[in-house]
């Protein structure tokens, strides 16, 4: 089912669906979000021309570094636990241990069952390379049919500096509660 106020450049629109299974299955209600993505073929997203994915695989300024924890669906403070890449689809996975949850829009992240730690795994492309490196990172970025995709990820020592020095000057867009 495609939305009926789509735009219609051609005489067809391209419309697709992603399901995704459900624990509780007894209401008789669905519900069903999409996105409607301009460049797109009948074969599926062409990752090279969209936006979103072409300011993915850059280092953010601090500039974006400070909207991105304004204005993400999910800002974490964690670790690198491992890395996978998958060819096929041209993504790669990257699973955090999660120190602290500071935003968060769905439960992506959730703690081990027991008190256990937190984890959560986030997307991107593979022509970004991402790897595993040690130490500890700010996490940002937004959801994309459930599934999170990475914004901005510095070390987090160096957010603290570029939050700090923003602070300072009273040019921070938001407060972000660091505690």
């Amino acid at each position: 089912m495609c939305p009926a106020s789509a735009p219609r450049a051609h005489k067809e629109w391209p419309c697709s669906c992603r399901l995704s299974p459900q624990r509780d299955i007894s209401r008789r209600t669905a519900s069903f979000q999409y996105e409607l993505l301009s460049n797109q073929s009948a074969a599926g997203p062409d990752f090279k021309k969209m936006a979103l994915v072409e300011a993915m695989c850059h280092p953010c300024d601090n500039m974006e570094l400070l909207m991105a924890i304004c204005s993400s669906d999910f800002v974490v403070k964690g670790s690198i636990r491992n890395v996978s890449h998958d060819s096929e689809n041209h993504m790669s996975q990257v699973d955090v241990s999660v120190q602290k949850v500071y935003r968060q829009k769905n439960r992506i992240f959730q703690q081990e069952e027991g008190g256990g730690e937190w984890r959560g795994p986030i997307r991107t492309l593979l022509q970004c390379k991402v790897k595993k490196g040690g130490g500890d990172f700010l996490f940002t970025g937004n959801e994309h049919f459930g599934e999170a995709w990475l914004g901005c990820a510095p070390r987090f020592k160096d957010f603290m500096l570029v939050y700090q020095a923003a602070r300072e000057r009273g040019a921070n867009p938001c407060e972000f509660e660091l505690n």
